[in-house]
């Protein structure tokens, strides 16, 4: 994701977790915010949603849609 500048020089640092459902082929589809530490972290997150890639959920030896929360941390080190 990286670190936004915004929230480096303003010192903001978090936590955010987001819902993520993936499709049948891996790709996301949509998500929910769980944690929202500060809106420029959530919206750096945000932005790169549509990048992710995953292993689709398998049920029956079929692929399924299912729910994925992914914890993205924003920590500022010296």
């Amino acid at each position: 994701v990286g670190y936004p500048p915004m929230a480096r020089e303003a010192d903001i640092q978090g936590k955010v977790i987001v819902r993520v459902l993936v499709d049948t082929e891996g790709r996301y589809m949509e998500h929910v915010v769980l944690k929202d530490p500060h809106p420029i972290l959530t919206k750096a997150v945000e932005k790169r949603l549509d990048y992710l890639r995953f292993t689709p959920g398998i049920q029956g030896n079929q692929p399924v849609m299912v729910w994925v929360t992914i914890p993205v941390d924003f920590q500022l080190t010296n």
